[in-house]
């Protein structure tokens, strides 16, 4: 999940978005299910926006 995490957090910075904090790994499945049938997910938090810089 490492390069899914770095791939992401590219995307992130090239679209100009800026992470509050490190990326977390979610995992949605027991550890009996087989590894090409697992669902994860990366979650980042994002900083927000000051309303100053959305006004055009």
């Amino acid at each position: 999940m490492a390069k899914q995490s770095k791939l992401l957090q590219d995307w992130l910075t090239a679209n100009g978005y800026t992470a509050a904090g490190a990326p977390i790994e979610a995992g949605y499945n027991g550890p009996l299910t087989l590894p090409m049938l697992r669902r994860n997910e990366i979650l980042i938090e994002l900083e927000v926006a000051s309303r100053a810089s959305l006004t055009p």
